[in-house]
């Protein structure tokens, strides 16, 4: 047996937008086992994470790029991805996703989504406040 998820991210009109909008994943469920429940309930659970995280930087991502667009097409230039991905530690998971900037004619370059996500030092992630939640209920005394 296979389970399988598929999600489309649709803009605010219910445009689709770009193809890295699709998320799909899936996986086997297990057909017999001494425990079975407990097998299935892992499978599916281990699914929701992915997908989640999944969803969750397709649209950061989406953000981003609309962001740099709109600098882009009130100050001119170009739309250029980030060199580094954006890192984010959440309730579901350590998050990647692409980040864009707007490069300029006279070589300067500037972020699109500076105002949205907080500058990281080289190995740093962004906490989520739901993250820092769940850090905080479970630190020993």
């Amino acid at each position: 047996m296979e389970m399988r998820m598929d999600v489309v991210i649709a803009g605010r009109e219910g445009r689709m937008g770009m193809e890295g909008y699709r998320i799909s994943a899936q996986a086997d469920l297990p057909e017999s086992g001494e425990k079975l429940i407990d097998e299935i309930e892992r499978v599916i659970l281990g699914l929701q994470k992915e997908t989640l995280r999944s969803i969750v930087a397709a649209a950061l991502e989406a953000v981003s790029k609309e962001r740099a667009d709109a600098l882009c097409a009130s100050a001119g230039g170009v739309v250029v991805a980030h060199p580094t991905r954006y890192r984010v530690d959440s309730e579901v998971g350590r998050i990647s996703f692409r980040t864009y900037d707007v490069k300029y004619q006279d070589g300067t370059v500037q972020s699109g989504s500076e105002d949205v996500f907080p500058a990281q030092g080289p190995r740093e992630y962004y906490r989520t406040a739901g993250m820092s939640e769940l850090l905080l209920a479970n630190s020993c005394c």
